[in-house]
């Protein structure tokens, strides 16, 4: 056999590998279509984008009626039931600004966002039961909004709930308690539950 034949077998045998190699198509078929880049759009709700815009308009008013059409579109979101819109409106009416000032009507808003999970609400309810602020002051439901709240994250609700353990408000006191909280809210970078901790230990 001489050596082009054998070169030709070769090459025949490699063509063919390659060939295989590949996934069939149809002569003159297109290639097929890289599948479509994932999309980095986010959608903003209704709710969402009427309190953003809301938020703006408030943080830039510089007079009366600025003011009023800031509220009313944070209004318009509450109405679309925006959790963040109804907080932002509690803070509002126990502020009295822009709107007639109505602790009992900011209790309502907090109770709202605050079964919609919003946690911030929870912890302002937290206050509103310490404080009394448009119901009626009680320190274990203060205490129990403080402690749901804390336990999903928020650093002033782990403080409240130290000092709650620390004083006896509403609890039992318990040094050792207040002491683990105020170390929880440290780590959560609380500024000046350091300075608790330590004064607490030093006791």
């Amino acid at each position: 056999m001489n050596n082009r034949y054998i070169a030709a077998i070769a090459l025949s045998a490699l063509l063919g590998a390659c060939s295989n190699s590949e996934s069939p198509s149809a002569p003159g078929a297109p290639a097929p279509e890289a599948p479509p880049a994932a999309s980095n759009v986010v959608v903003v709700s209704e709710a969402d984008a009427a309190y953003n815009e809301g938020k703006r308009m408030l943080e830039a008013s510089t007079s009366d009626v600025e003011l009023s059409n800031a509220v009313n579109r944070l209004l318009q979101a509450a109405e679309l039931d925006s959790a963040d819109a109804k907080v932002l409106l509690a803070k509002l009416y126990q502020e009295g600004r822009g709107v007639e000032q109505n602790p009992g009507q900011a209790v309502n808003l907090l109770l709202a966002a605050s079964a919609k999970g919003n946690i911030r609400a929870t912890y302002e309810l937290g206050k509103a039961f310490e404080t009394g602020s448009g119901v009626e002051k009680n320190p274990g439901e203060a205490l129990n909004n403080y402690l749901k709240a804390a336990a999903a994250g928020d650093r002033d609700a782990m403080f409240e709930v130290a000092k709650a353990f620390e004083s006896g408000n509403g609890v039992a006191a318990n040094k050792d308690e207040a002491i683990g909280w105020y170390r929880k809210a440290a780590g959560a970078g609380h500024p000046t539950a350091a300075d608790s901790l330590k004064a607490l230990e030093a006791r």
